[in-house]
């Protein structure tokens, strides 16, 4: 099983720094997400990864996730073979649909669009990474006759995994894409049906399992006692829930700040405690879900960061060595 973390998202200083103890402590990737008109997300992944690159020499560097109906995807395609140069080989494209309507509204593009432009993004992204001269006239972008430079240093190209949280976009995450990121924001029971939308589209597009993945993502804190890490991330994390994700989320739609509760709502999602219950809940999730690779989100506001690197160094010496040791090699399939 591999470990990937999501660095502050708000503070680019403090991200690199976790960045660089990642690669340190034997992290396996490191992701950067995206928002716009938010105070505490970054709105520009591909250009965080680029100082993650810089202070980094092992981990993946990828964006979870670049939404990618609000870009031209030459653009994207460009940066994200720039960064595969930059990193040596370490750049997974983690491309979304997008949710919020402000922000489709801000870029000037129809809601309604999303899902062709994702699609339509996707092959085109995929072409200019492995094919010398690429001439496009889609529905909403046309390449004439353009070769890409640099081309990326991974073979036949970087890897793309799409983030999807709704059963029909997690189907399509299974044909675009070479990994299905999940949501955060869904609890267990979701998740396996997730599951199993993933792989039976899998198999009904014919396409070899041993190319697909399932990747999970969750907010994490690790701290010497169960009392020390609630204390310290618990409320932290329900507060960034009732402050932001139930304000626009659809899976929250209709949910009040006070139905974000620990005992209810957290329990189903967070992995917080001490190291030997934090490995065991994410045996939990890998037993029931079967992925190969976690993404950790530690940081949320009122966590200071030398609490997020106690943190990272617990996970690293204590809960990764365990849940490494009980998955064994070639879960993660379905």
């Amino acid at each position: 099983m591999e470990v990937g973390l999501i660095p502050c998202k708000w503070n680019y200083r403090e991200a690199i720094e976790e960045a660089a103890l990642a690669d340190e402590l034997g992290f396996d990737s490191v992701w950067a997400v995206e928002h716009h008109g938010e105070p505490l997300v970054c709105p520009s992944p591909l250009v965080a990864l680029g100082g993650y690159a810089t202070r980094t020499s092992r981990v993946r560097i990828g964006s979870y996730v670049v939404v990618l109906p609000f870009h031209h995807p030459v653009q994207v395609a460009e940066a994200g073979a720039l960064l595969d140069v930059m990193s040596n080989g370490r750049f997974v494209l983690g491309l979304g649909l997008g949710y919020r309507q402000e922000e489709f509204d801000l870029y000037g593009v129809p809601m309604r669009e999303r899902v062709e432009r994702l699609v339509e993004g996707v092959d085109i992204i995929k072409a200019l990474w492995t094919t010398a001269e690429v001439t496009v006239k889609g529905r909403y972008h046309t390449v004439p006759r353009f070769t890409l430079y640099p081309r990326p240093v991974q073979r036949p190209r970087p890897p793309i995994w799409i983030g999807a949280a709704a059963e029909k976009a997690i189907r399509r995450a299974a044909v675009i894409g070479d990994a299905w990121v999940s949501s955060p924001a869904g609890d267990l029971a979701e998740l396996s049906r997730g599951k199993a939308a993933y792989w039976d589209a899998v198999r009904e597009a014919g396409l070899p399992e041993r190319e697909r993945e399932i990747v999970l993502s969750r907010e994490v804190f690790v701290g010497a006692t169960r009392q020390e890490a609630l204390a310290i991330a618990a409320e932290a994390f329900l507060a960034l829930y009732r402050e932001t994700y139930i304000q626009w989320h659809p899976r929250f739609r209709g949910m009040k700040p006070e139905d974000v509760k620990f005992e209810t709502f957290a329990e189903r999602r967070f992995i917080v405690g001490d190291p030997a219950e934090c490995a065991a809940r994410i045996l939990e999730f890998q037993r029931e879900i079967g992925f190969r690779h976690l993404i950790c989100r530690m940081h949320a506001p009122g966590i200071p960061l030398s609490a997020v690197k106690r943190s990272m160094e617990l996970f690293a010496k204590e809960v990764a060595p365990a849940v490494r040791a009980a998955v064994p090699p070639g879960s993660g399939r379905a």
